[in-house]
């Protein structure tokens, strides 16, 4: 499906964020790829740091819990039905520059990327189609009783390639806790949802309306 290792080298990252770059695929449209930064260590956290050195594995443990979450909503996926509500997670290759996630291109049909409900909110082109669409997908994550551990507006993407636009939400997705008490106790998740909720529709100026559960 893929030459490995990867060449990533010379290219310019789609997208950078605080742990991960996003490249595009050489001949794909339809998939991107995600690759690790560094490590850089934290003075403020030696026994982490030193576990780090240690072990590769603790480097990418977010990818077990990102991998390991997926898996359960595929399953999920067999009684709710429909399009998940986060993006599809392809495969794990080799690149030049590390261990790399090959993802789902959500955005327009052909090149380029989706525009961030972070990025549509300071463009000031976040429109009431978009609100729309974002109470949709609330209403998917709900439904799903979705294990969300970063609701940022920049981790939820508009997905023009289908027959109808949607959001997505592309990372943030799986409980982040050491102790996943959110995947033990669906009354926790909820609350922890509820929560979110607020934060985003404070971020966009708006109010959420909790007897409604949507962003008014």
């Amino acid at each position: 499906m893929f030459d490995e290792p990867m060449r990533l080298e010379g290219l310019s990252p789609l997208a950078s964020g605080t742990y991960r770059s996003i490249y595009a695929v050489p001949g794909r449209d339809d998939v991107m790829i995600k690759v690790m930064h560094p490590p850089v260590p934290n003075p403020r956290k030696r026994i982490r740091n030193f576990v780090k050195s240690r072990s590769r594995f603790q480097l990418y443990r977010f990818l077990f819990r990102e991998y390991d979450y997926y898996l359960r909503l595929k399953i999920q996926q067999e009684e709710i039905g429909g399009p998940l509500p986060v993006s599809n997670l392809m495969a794990l290759v080799q690149t030049d520059k590390g261990l790399g996630m090959v993802v789902e291109k959500i955005g327009p049909r052909g090149d380029g990327i989706g525009k961030t409900v972070k990025a549509l909110q300071e463009a000031g082109s976040f429109t009431d189609e978009h609100l729309g669409l974002l109470n949709d997908l609330i209403a998917q994550i709900n439904r799903w009783n979705m294990r969300v551990n970063d609701m940022n507006p920049g981790n939820i993407v508009l997905d023009e390639k289908g027959a109808s636009p949607r959001f997505v939400m592309v990372d943030g997705f799986g409980d982040s806790n050491f102790i996943p008490v959110k995947s033990y106790f669906d009354s926790l998740n909820r609350r922890g949802l509820k929560k979110k909720y607020r934060g985003l529709a404070k971020y966009l100026q708006k109010t959420w309306n909790e007897s409604a559960r949507r962003i008014e």
